[in-house]
């Protein structure tokens, strides 16, 4: 359970049987465990005891928090992104990238804190969370700014579908994976919301089995949006043409 592989755990003493659920794991799948258990067990005449072995913080009564927050981060990413490109249009890819980092991790402490310190939804191990929405909020920006690069004016419609329609409901922060339908619980997982919820949701409930993984995905996806931009930076409408000052020699 701890590792995130089960979503509930079945105990026979006897006559005595106990149905240990994890909402952590997932509030959605625990909820259809804690309703269908008594009612098997009724049908068999065995009563079914449920236990929250695993329960969801106070002020997270139904574990949505993390997606809002990391549905906060991709939205922020990519419309920073968006205004580098109208009100710094100028920016060489060095600096437009260097500026990304910077919004990103001002963006993700402001998220952080309010959630945290502000409204005390919920109890982040503050350092690892920043670091995630930091590095969710980097990857939504530049995918913004591969796709501005690759297809111009047009980029917002890719950047929209891959990052919040598939994106966000495949990420298993509202419905958790094994709920929905397969297709997407596949994709989801390698997609930067399910990637950064996958992260966040760890990180908080089950800090001593962090996985790699997510954090794999989010770095591969940086990373191939920052290649494509740099190598075809020729095409991206932003940059300057002449010396750093705007004058001509």
């Amino acid at each position: 359970m701890e590792e995130q592989q089960v979503f509930g755990v079945l105990v026979v003493r006897g006559d005595a049987v106990e149905l240990g659920v994890s909402s952590a794991s997932g509030a959605s799948v625990a909820q259809v465990l804690e309703t269908a258990a008594p009612e098997a067990g009724r049908a068999l005449g065995t009563p079914v005891a449920v236990r929250d072995l695993k329960p969801l913080q106070q002020g997270d009564p139904r574990g949505l928090a993390l997606f809002y927050i990391t549905l906060a981060a991709v939205i922020i990413g990519f419309v920073g992104a968006i205004q580098l490109g109208v009100h710094a249009r100028e920016l060489n890819p060095g600096e437009r990238i260097a500026f990304t980092v910077t919004y990103a991790v001002l963006g993700g402490f402001s998220i952080a804190a309010v959630v945290d310190w502000g409204l005390g939804a919920l109890d982040l191990p503050f350092a690892e969370s920043w670091f995630i929405l930091t590095l969710t909020m980097f990857v939504s920006g530049m995918v913004f700014t591969m796709f501005n690069t690759l297809l111009g004016r047009w980029a917002m419609l890719p950047t929209w579908g891959l990052m919040v329609l598939l994106g966000n409901p495949s990420s298993g922060g509202a419905v958790s994976w094994p709920l929905l339908p397969s297709p997407l619980g596949a994709i989801g997982r390698w997609l930067p919301p399910g990637a950064s919820v996958n992260a966040q949701h760890t990180a908080v409930y089950f800090r001593d089995h962090q996985h790699v993984m997510p954090f794999l995905v989010l770095a591969g996806w940086g990373l191939v949006s920052c290649a494509v931009f740099l190598i075809w930076r020729h095409r991206h409408p932003g940059g300057r043409t002449g010396p750093a000052d705007g004058e001509t020699s």
